[in-house]
């Protein structure tokens, strides 16, 4: 069956082939050398005219296509942006966005800042060596207050001697490390 349908259709295309006299085909060897210029030009210069031509007009098509679509879009997101629904959905839709560097920062800026204070408010406590109150006499004369105080400086704690301050910076540069993990981590 498939033969006899692709015969048929062969036999057909043929003689719509045949009754086609207006066509004459000749070899270019044939013809003089200046008309095939001529003919080359003519055919080149039609032919890139009528394709910038489609081109052009489906451009044009293209742009009137989208600019209709983006006006549909346009008018319906709005119409949905007012209701408390279509909020909700812009909010979670900005939150995908935005939300991870607003957190980040909102979380690894202040961390950062309250680690770096309690940082030097220990080192300053238990690292450094402190003045101390060792004793203050007051004493009263002839309508005059005289005091005379006495300080000594010294470690808060004997354990913190030796290699702890390293320990302690290792574990602030750590710490920063922490933080700029959370600032810049996607």
């Amino acid at each position: 069956m498939r033969m006899l349908l692709m015969g048929t259709l062969l036999m057909l295309s043929l003689s719509v082939q045949a009754q086609d006299t207006s066509i004459m085909v000749v070899k270019k060897s044939d013809l003089p050398a200046a008309l095939v210029q001529q003919l080359e030009a003519k055919n080149s210069v039609e032919s890139t005219l009528q394709n910038y031509g489609k081109w052009a007009g489906m451009g044009k098509e293209i742009g009137v296509a989208l600019r209709e679509g983006l006006g549909a879009l346009n008018d319906e997101t709005n119409r949905f942006a007012d209701t408390k629904v279509g909020f909700f959905v812009m909010f979670i839709i900005a939150f995908k966005v935005l939300g991870n560097p607003i957190i980040q920062l909102l979380i690894g800026i202040p961390l950062l800042i309250f680690g770096t204070v309690i940082f030097i408010v220990w080192f300053k406590k238990m690292m450094l060596p402190n003045t101390y109150l060792v004793s203050k006499d007051v004493v009263k004369e002839e309508g005059k207050i005289l005091s005379t105080t006495k300080y000594t400086y010294v470690n808060k704690d004997p354990i913190y001697s030796g290699g702890a301050e390293l320990v302690g910076v290792f574990v602030y540069v750590v710490f920063v490390g922490i933080c700029i993990t959370i600032l810049f981590a996607h």
